[in-house]
């Protein structure tokens, strides 16, 4: 099966050493989706977290955030809802939270906001805090500043009620500190009945115990942890991470890696380590993919991203320049409102009839662009490319065609054939070939051969072939 896997020997069937803008299916590959603007204006400023948030009813509310202020999207236009005039500074990102009707809001420099309905209050006697999550009754929050700077603490409300911050074995409102690892609380996640907290180099979970205790934290054996609370989200029964060496999956016993066919190129070559904090993961409850958006070897901002398959468990890559991202609830789509899209057909987005955008209520995968416009990931594959694995060995072979199986063929594309005539690791560019009746013709003799597929327009392709022979060889 395809699977684009750079760490893994260049010589396995079907592998993939690089792509551009792929992402994986259950059969095979295909090229990924582009965004497709909203009816939302540009934010004021670049957005410092984006959410879609359920009340009980299962009304949903849209928040996007800036350095100075938090916005609630309606009918196609931003309100600003922050109480007071927040600054939470030029690199800080709020954290967002939803508790039964509340939506609740903060950042170090900030306390702990709440909001119904319109504007955002302040909580009388709340802490401000880095990390923030929500479950078993409690608000939960962790790298906290209550007048004193407590970054390895964490501190939980009174139990169902988020305006409660004195501590009481009555209310169970109570703080700690977690002080087995060194270093602050780098996240936080509820899971199920218990919450996950995170350090760079350490995870620990805690269960609900009851008064005086209340949360009894346990550290997890290993050396993994996360440098980014963005870099964390939950599908399904998992919690999907981004540690210092590995992506991981997390069950509520250990941490289990996922990445290990890219892992090494992606921590060596492919990221900026000094912005790993940046990293921002996003589940894409429709598609089943997990995106970790993250700063390229050369860039301070998140300009791609890694897409990881829950169910094939397999990865794609996007490049992609976000602020933030998030799971986004469509508005419904009629006949009347066409005109607010385009005054003609040919004005409309490049959006596929079956798009799940045109659907009332649907869930589609969006992000915050570096305009600071909110975009849904629902326009149709623009380019998009891939690098085979390896052909060749220690004798001199030719290669006649490579053939890529398509179940949807693209546009038009292009292979560029590439040689090396040592160990298969200097390419050299060969002859290249427009894709004609499914295949993509050469004739070139070397020890090693591979190819440069540049593809135009949607596609899904389940395998590729490549027809080489001995030279002397029919």
């Amino acid at each position: 099966m395809l699977n684009f896997a750079p760490d893994l020997d260049p010589t396995t069937p079907e592998v993939f050493t690089d792509v551009v803008n792929l992402i994986p299916t259950q059969k095979g590959y295909t090229g990924s989706y582009t965004g497709v603007a909203t009816s939302y204006p540009a934010l004021a400023a670049a957005c410092r977290n984006v959410a879609i948030v359920r009340k009980l009813d299962n009304t949903r509310r849209l928040f996007a955030t800036t350095q100075t202020n938090i916005y609630e999207g309606s009918s196609g236009a931003w309100t600003a809802r922050a109480a007071g005039t927040p600054d939470i500074g030029s690199t800080a990102r709020w954290a967002l939270g939803q508790f039964g009707d509340y939506t609740l809001a903060t950042a170090k420099t900030v306390n702990l906001q709440a909001s119904t309905t319109g504007a955002f209050s302040a909580v009388s006697g709340a802490p401000k805090a880095t990390c923030l999550a929500t479950g078993q009754g409690f608000v939960m929050l962790a790298d906290y500043n209550d007048g004193s700077d407590v970054p390895d603490g964490w501190y939980c409300s009174g139990i169902y009620d988020h305006t409660v911050w004195t501590t009481s074995t009555t209310t169970q409102c109570t703080k700690g500190r977690l002080v087995d690892t060194p270093g602050p609380i780098t996240g936080l996640s509820g899971y199920g009945s218990t919450f996950v907290a995170f350090k760079q180099d350490s995870m620990y979970l805690a269960n609900y115990v009851g008064a005086p205790t209340v949360f009894q934290w346990q550290l997890i054996p290993g050396v993994v942890g996360c440098r980014s609370k963005d870099a964390i989200t939950t599908a399904g029964q998992q919690i999907y991470f981004m540690g210092n060496d590995n992506f991981y999956t997390f069950d509520g016993s250990r941490p289990i890696p996922i990445g290990n066919p890219l892992r090494e190129w992606f921590f060596k070559t492919e990221v900026n380590p000094a912005y790993l904090y940046l990293v921002v993961a996003a589940y894409d409850q429709p598609n089943q993919f997990i995106w970790f958006h993250y700063p390229s070897k050369n860039s301070q901002t998140l300009d791609r991203a890694l897409v990881y398959h829950i169910t094939t468990g397999r990865w794609g890559k996007v490049h992609l320049s976000v602020e933030a991202a998030a799971n986004y609830i469509s508005d419904p789509v009629y006949i009347d409102d066409l005109g607010t899209y385009s005054a003609t057909i040919d004005g409309f987005p490049d959006i596929a009839f079956d798009s799940p955008i045109w659907t009332n209520q649907s869930q589609v995968m969006s992000y915050v662009d570096t305009s600071h416009v909110l975009k849904t990931f629902t326009g149709n594959c623009d380019t998009s490319s891939f690098v085979t694995g390896s052909f060749g060995g220690e004798q001199f072979t030719t290669v006649k065609r490579v053939r890529p199986r398509f179940i949807i063929p693209p546009t038009s594309a292009t292979l560029q054939h590439q040689y090396d005539n040592d160990y298969g690791d200097s390419w050299t560019n060969g002859p290249s070939s427009t894709l004609s009746d499914g295949k993509f013709d050469l004739l070139w003799s070397a020890r090693w051969h591979r190819g440069q597929v540049s593809l135009v327009g949607p596609w899904e392709m389940i395998s590729y072939t490549a027809n080489i022979v001995k030279d002397g060889e029919e």
